[in-house]
């Protein structure tokens, strides 16, 4: 399974803390759910580059807005791993705050490199077109010019004649 569900709530101290995951937790941050908590939960985890895509999806949940966002994540190993996190608020009505999240999260990374060499691919193909293009004019002009040349001397040789 490339995927994990969770639940989080907001602990004592005002934190959103994960309080419950199935799935490939582990498989993805490469830390147990204890390991998890203790290391500083999600936001933890977040590649350094994409601390504020986070902060803003924040944000969206803390207005009560639903977030499918797509950011690279630290495993315990050093790796980089791409994930799709789907999140939703769970809202008290009564404070009008943000009680807790609940959602899922889905390892993209092989998505991800994938799209990537066939970004470098068509980007190389582009290359080789340009290239294939610019040989093709330089052959015709190389062709033309003779041609050309050998015209204005069979004009010479007409006028003499």
């Amino acid at each position: 399974m490339s995927d994990y569900i969770f639940s989080n709530i907001q602990n004592e101290k005002g934190e959103i803390v994960i309080n419950w995951a199935a799935g490939a937790l582990e498989q993805i941050s490469g830390y147990t759910l204890d390991e998890f908590n203790a290391r500083g939960g999600w936001v933890s985890t977040v590649h350094p580059e994409d601390l504020e895509q986070d902060a803003r999806d924040m944000e969206m949940l803390r207005n009560n807005q639903q977030v499918v966002s797509e950011i690279r994540t630290i495993h315990k190993d050093g790796s980089t791993r791409w994930v799709r996190s789907y999140t939703h608020p769970v809202w008290d009505s009564n404070k009008k705050q943000l009680v807790g999240i609940y959602g899922a999260v889905q390892d993209i990374t092989n998505q991800k490199r994938a799209d990537q060499e066939r970004e470098s691919l068509i980007k190389e193909l582009e290359a080789k077109n340009a290239e294939l293009e610019q040989f093709a004019y330089s052959v015709s002009h190389d062709l033309k010019a003779p041609i050309i040349t050998i015209r204005g001397f069979l004009g010479f040789l007409e006028a003499d004649a």
